[in-house]
């Protein structure tokens, strides 16, 4: 895949990649939601914006990492999951 900058008219972002993510211990995902670091070192997490008016809380933007791409049901262990990882640039 190609980097990119994306402009939109809230800002830029970088486009990385499409890849697969190791989301925290039992915890799903949901394609079209959004993926966040975790607060737990080494893993993400995921939150629907539109439960949240759809902007996260200053403290979610700067984890969020990309979107997810696919829906995973929750594992024991983390799981992987696809996600397009993005950057913002502004």
């Amino acid at each position: 895949m190609k980097l990119g900058l994306l402009m939109g008219i809230f800002g830029a972002w970088d486009t990385g990649a499409v890849c697969k993510v190791l989301f925290k211990e039992n915890t799903g995902s949901t394609r079209g939601f959004v993926a966040l670091s975790s607060l737990t070192d080494g893993y993400c997490e995921d939150i629907d914006l539109a439960t949240i008016g759809g902007s996260p809380a200053t403290d979610a933007h700067f984890r969020e990492i990309g979107h997810v791409k696919e829906t995973v049901a929750a594992a024991g262990a983390g799981t992987y999951q696809l996600v397009l990882i993005h950057f913002h640039t502004l």
